[in-house]
């Protein structure tokens, strides 16, 4: 399970998730469609001819849905020590803003 930390920071909606061990240009791929942010990441596992291993090795995959005002246009993301960051701009007042709808009448 790849576990996240979420937080809004400077107009800025922040994802960081906790993915130590990775090769960030050949295991981790980051998507967004129709407002949910998909990482995931990929590790091969290592033969071990003896001993005990609990690393954790195959696909791991989550998904996050982003808040109204968040754009997932502008999305960056950078991975240093174990940690996957993903920003973006994020537009509070979107969020909370009231829009009329005109209700038409045949």
């Amino acid at each position: 399970m790849v576990r996240i930390e979420e937080s809004t920071e400077d107009g800025k909606y922040v994802v960081r998730a906790e993915l130590p061990g990775f090769d960030a240009e050949k295991q981790i791929t980051v998507t967004s469609h129709g407002g949910v942010l998909t990482i995931n990441a990929q590790r091969e596992a290592r033969a071990v001819s003896s001993g005990r291993s609990e690393f954790h090795y195959g696909s791991f995959t989550r998904n996050v849905s982003l808040p109204p005002g968040a754009d997932a246009s502008q999305i960056s993301a950078r991975y240093v020590k174990g940690i996957l960051e993903l920003s973006m701009p994020y537009t509070e007042s979107l969020k909370d803003k009231q829009i009329e709808i005109k209700v038409e009448q045949d």
